[in-house]
């Protein structure tokens, strides 16, 4: 099958008056090697400086929601408090909306009849995280 295309100028034209164009790149050279003479070594150590705390920072902020969203296994710790949490049998492979009373160390599945109850599913959980709601 023979398709001609139609209405195409050769060349494109550029998108914008900014683009550069092949013809362009030498000036546009000399213009950026001027700037680089005019940076000095103490400014490229001060932005590096600035760039790896910035990076630092990020990292941090992202560990920290690493650990707040990650599974916590049962024999690392249990719930500190009272609540609603996400609990992972290894056996059935499943995760249940449960609650954890630290008091009587009790896992509890939410029940979709009502309310919360204790499942027998052959085993304690393996691992449980925070619900968090946005």
């Amino acid at each position: 099958m023979n398709m001609r295309l139609k209405n195409i100028n050769y060349p494109p034209e550029p998108i914008c008056s900014d683009d550069l164009m092949p013809e362009d790149l030498p000036d546009a050279l000399d213009d950026w090697e001027h700037e680089c003479d005019e940076i000095t070594i103490e400014q490229l150590q001060t932005e590096l400086v600035l760039v790896k705390a910035e990076r630092d920072g990020l990292r941090s902020e992202l560990n920290s929601w690493i650990e707040i969203h990650r599974w916590i296994p049962v024999s690392e710790r249990l719930p500190e408090k009272s609540g609603r949490v996400w609990i992972a049998y290894k056996k059935t492979g499943y995760t249940y909306d449960g609650y954890y009373t630290p008091e009587y160390k009790l896992w509890e599945m939410f029940d979709p009849c009502g309310g919360y109850s204790k499942i027998d599913v052959g085993s304690s959980p393996t691992h449980w995280k925070p619900i968090i709601l946005p």
